[in-house]
């Protein structure tokens, strides 16, 4: 979380890639940063920042062609570019440059919407995505995965997890009105 808020408050490119293998808590971290944000982060180029996520799936969804894909997120990027207090955060960002039918045009349609916008500055993004579609629809395209700085998620410990796990289980059964064990915790990780 560190890493990332200082990256996109102090960055000559302030947008952020983050890789990891699904689970990795690549979601997870996006949501601290925001929960940071709104208890008043120390980063103060991010601390008047709201992060919106999009969801590329609702995006493509009815989308007939790629025209409608663009119509689509030209209005959502004028959106965000007029407010200027937005960082967009794009999960499984691989599902919306892979776009409507998967073909290279899609994808090339999706980089010059969102690279004039990121050239500038104006408009900040965090991107996550895993290391195969990085290499299978970012990295070919050189010019748009460099204006992102590329942070890398290993998957957690054992004990990492059971810290985690522990942690989240104060909520569930508060929530849920069950109760978790430590065993039952030390199983889950195993």
């Amino acid at each position: 979380i560190k890493r990332i808020a200082t990256l996109l408050s102090g960055s000559q490119k302030p947008n952020v890639l983050i890789i990891g293998q699904p689970g990795s808590g690549k979601t997870s971290i996006v949501k601290g940063i925001a929960q940071e944000i709104v208890e008043g982060t120390e980063y103060k180029d991010i601390s008047n920042k709201r992060i919106v996520s999009i969801e590329s799936s609702l995006l493509l969804a009815g989308a007939k062609n790629s025209g409608d894909l663009a119509t689509r997120f030209k209005k959502i990027m004028e959106e965000v570019y007029g407010s200027g207090n937005i960082i967009l955060f794009f999960d499984e960002i691989h599902n919306l440059v892979a776009g409507v039918s998967g073909d290279s045009t899609d994808i090339s349609g999706v980089y010059s919407i969102l690279e004039p916008y990121l050239s500038t500055g104006k408009i900040q993004v965090i991107s996550a995505t895993n290391r195969e579609t990085y290499r299978k629809y970012i990295e070919p395209n050189g010019a748009f995965a460099r204006l992102f700085n590329i942070v890398d998620i290993e998957p957690s410990s054992a004990e990492e997890t059971k810290n985690i796990l522990k942690h989240l289980s104060f909520d569930i059964e508060r929530f849920e009105k069950v109760v978790i064990t430590h065993p039952a915790i030390k199983k889950i990780v195993k």
